[in-house]
């Protein structure tokens, strides 16, 4: 007959190998998503001058009635992690060709009409609040001693 030591190791050896199948297993499975989520989150980069031109495209095919003219492709520079596209707007009711920049995300998926400088905004806003501020008291004129008020 087994001794009860034998007996008793015999007892914990199948959950032992199950904890490290099963160890095994959780190992795989976190690494298959890490492996599928770092996959999902690299960004496609579109070529500049694509995306350049996919953008007028689009502005030619769905904001051209609304401007009334055509627009064309100046230049596509990377700034900030973002296309930044120069047009310039030809055969607009106004006469002039006018040139704007637009914004384009670097996956060719986003058009960004306009970008608000932080800085900019910031310090502009600062310098409004250090304008002297205008009270009703500053808006009375005063009295001139030598005017005659007709009677």
């Amino acid at each position: 007959m087994d001794s009860p030591a034998k007996i008793e190791a015999n007892k914990q050896n199948p959950w032992l190998i199950v904890s490290i199948g099963l160890g095994l297993i959780l190992l795989i499975v976190l690494g298959s998503n890490y492996l599928k989520s770092s996959s999902k989150n690299s960004l496609a980069v579109v070529d500049p001058q694509q995306a350049g031109t996919d953008l007028v495209g689009f502005i030619n095919q769905v904001f051209a009635p609304q401007i009334g003219g055509t627009v064309s492709l100046q230049s596509v520079n990377e700034v900030n992690g973002i296309y930044e596209v120069n047009i310039l707007a030809s055969n607009v009711p106004a006469g002039q060709p006018a040139e704007q920049i637009v914004y384009m995300t670097k996956d060719g998926k986003f058009f960004i009409p306009q970008v608000i400088d932080i800085n900019t905004v910031k310090a502009n806003f600062q310098a409004a609040q250090q304008q002297p501020q205008v009270t009703p008291d500053d808006l009375t004129a005063p009295i001139d001693a030598n005017i005659e008020v007709a009677p």
